[in-house]
């Protein structure tokens, strides 16, 4: 039997309901990298919430393949490719120009964590991190923290993987 009305799907606490959220979308985006697949777009737009509680990540019209395969449908990562995303979200690689890899992805979820945390994308936002979540209360330094290197404008200050933005 669904829930008729989800809310927050039994929590009290908005942030903790839409942190939630964000790691289950990581654990789509760390999966997808598992099978060689980028996303390219994640944003909070592209994140939806099913009758159930199950969280989806949409719109992988932008998405590239990581290795080769022989199956292969997608653009390679490393093949020339038109430059997509949204201002908001995008990484400096993307806007730039440069190589494209799953910091990639772990950039746009930092910037996904930013708009979680201030209401804001993190590329229209002023200063270098939040500090106050959009309901008013101080945002916990570990989560800036996570914030700020997820979003680090050099891929090699990211966190490695999803799966490390996930443990911290």
């Amino acid at each position: 039997q669904p829930r008729e009305h989800l809310g927050l799907m039994g929590s009290e606490d908005p942030l903790m309901f839409h942190l939630r959220v964000l790691l289950d979308v990581c654990q789509a985006v760390a999966y997808a990298h598992s099978e060689g697949v980028m996303h390219r777009d994640i944003k909070p737009e592209n994140v939806m919430i099913g009758r159930f509680g199950q969280v989806y990540l949409l719109d992988w019209g932008s998405a590239l393949a990581l290795r080769e395969h022989p199956n292969r449908v997608l653009p390679l990562v490393d093949e020339p490719h038109r430059s997509e995303g949204t201002p908001a979200y995008m990484a400096p690689e993307m806007v730039q120009g440069g190589v494209l890899s799953e910091r990639t992805d772990v950039f746009l979820l930092g910037a996904t964590l930013h708009y979680v945390l201030t209401g804001r994308g993190r590329n229209v936002s002023e200063g270098t991190g939040p500090s106050r979540w959009m309901g008013g209360t101080e945002v916990p330094a570990e989560l800036n923290e996570i914030c700020d290197r997820a979003c680090a404008a050099s891929p090699a200050q990211r966190f490695p993987s999803v799966l490390e933005v996930v443990d911290a």
